[in-house]
């Protein structure tokens, strides 16, 4: 599979599927919370890798290095369950070589059991617009 530095072009792909997936995934939030536009502004200050198992984006990852924050990681949902997640994390650790954190909401047990299965760990907790989230850590 191949994983590289998203191009300018890219981005409006990644934004397309942030949107599926969250609209998708992330019931406990109304309906057009999460907006390309949002996404856009994230990128702007944060490194972007996209997955290409087949020649085509069906995942990507967004790190904000200054903290060692993975901020993004989404799979196109008709490509899970191949890989692809992991793969994109396995790049990060390997291309960044530190730690790293994340934030997962709460109801969001796929995320939480993923992360879990990788090693990470819970640091912190906390709420943002009414949703609890958790802070997890990397080995």
């Amino acid at each position: 599979m191949a994983i590289r530095r998203a191009e300018l072009p890219d981005l409006s792909a990644c934004a397309r599927l942030y949107v599926e997936v969250c609209d998708a995934d992330f019931h406990w939030r109304p309906a057009g919370f999460f907006r390309a536009q949002e996404f856009l502004g994230y990128a702007e200050h944060e490194e972007l890798w996209v997955a290409e198992p087949d020649g085509a984006i069906a995942g990507f990852l967004s790190y904000f290095a200054p903290e060692h924050f993975l901020h993004s990681l989404y799979v196109r949902r008709g490509a899970r369950g191949q890989g692809i997640g992991a793969a994109l994390i396995a790049h990060a650790r390997a291309h960044y070589g530190v730690p790293h954190s994340l934030k997962v909401d709460v109801p969001n047990e796929a995320a939480r059991r993923f992360y879990e299965r990788l090693g990470y760990a819970e640091i912190r907790s906390g709420a943002t617009d009414g949703v609890d989230w958790i802070e997890l850590r990397s080995a």
